[in-house]
């Protein structure tokens, strides 16, 4: 990768998990949605908010994610040996990005619903209070599995506290991290090697570098989501079907609100590549495949398969 340039944006995609609870033999970043591997909807979402470089840490049969995007030139590849917490995992980039001095997102390969949107808030906010890291947080009501953001009296980010190692003060805390993160690049790396595992699960914690950040006098500030959905991580096949749902009925309200008449969305699927023009009217038990063209005016169905 040329790190030459200062500015920019690079995304850091850690994608070295097994995905035990996938009961698989494939890494769970390859496993689809709507045809396409979960890392790809990571990627494009980063390139859609102004990624043009990627590093992507693997892992676990990190040989059959490598051939899977093969292809692909803006990929420079980091290897974790050891699983040693997401903390580990980011400093497994810090080679691929000797020299580079501009900002870095650090996202999960397993999140296929994340919008670019968001992702640009991170970026403007980071450039625009200067903070050295910019965290997304949420009030969601279920905040179980979720890190506590913790602030000082002024309101400053302090730092993020896991759920495992929350004192109950701690953990009756509303604001949560949502697991999307933009850095300068230096300060994180400068960070990472100041964090430890001095934690119940004896893990690098990446959440650690916000601690870091303000030891080191930087400040950190923050994005306030604006959907939960969007940070949704796929750990099993239900939570795989969950996105898959999300996903189509977001591409289905897409397609209504450009004057597609969808009779029945619970029983109708649209493939993301679909085009289907204007005043089409779309039966119930449809399924439209990515590659079709339905042209404008076109009545499908109902119990067509249209590829």
């Amino acid at each position: 990768m040329d790190t030459s340039k200062k500015d920019g944006l690079t995304a850091i995609i850690l994608a070295a998990g097994k995905g035990v609870r996938m009961r698989s033999d494939l890494p769970k970043v390859l496993h689809e949605v709507w045809g396409r591997p979960l890392l790809t909807w990571v990627m494009r979402a980063a390139e859609r908010a102004g990624a043009t470089r990627f590093v992507i840490v693997v892992g676990h049969r990190a040989g059959l994610v490598q051939k899977a995007f093969a292809a692909d030139e803006r990929i420079t590849w980091a290897l974790q040996r050891q699983r040693l917490g997401t903390g580990h995992a980011t400093m497994a980039a810090r080679e691929a990005l000797k020299g580079y001095k501009g900002k870095v997102l650090v996202l999960y390969g397993d999140t296929p619903l994340l919008d670019p949107a968001t992702l640009r808030k991170l970026v403007k906010t980071q450039k625009k209070t200067g903070a050295h890291g910019v965290i997304l947080t949420s009030d969601i009501e279920d905040q179980a599995g979720k890190g506590r953001v913790i602030r000082d009296r002024a309101g400053e980010i302090q730092e993020i506290i896991e759920e495992v190692d929350c004192t109950p003060e701690q953990r009756a805390v509303k604001e949560t991290n949502s697991g999307l993160y933009c850095f300068h690049a230096p300060s994180l790396f400068e960070a990472l090697k100041r964090i430890r595992p001095a934690n119940k699960q004896g893990e690098y914690y990446l959440t650690d570098v916000v601690a870091a950040l303000r030891q080191m006098g930087q400040k950190v500030s923050h994005v306030a989501a604006t959907s939960v959905e969007e940070t949704l991580s796929v750990n099993n096949r239900a939570q795989l079907a969950q996105v898959a749902g999300v996903m189509m009925r977001q591409r289905l309200n897409e397609l209504m609100a450009k004057g597609v008449t969808i009779l029945d969305p619970a029983t109708t699927v649209v493939e993301p590549g679909a085009r289907v023009g204007r005043d089409c009217v779309i039966c119930p038990f449809t399924y439209i495949g990515r590659n079709a063209v339905v042209r404008a005016g076109s009545r499908v169905g109902p119990f067509a398969h249209v590829q």
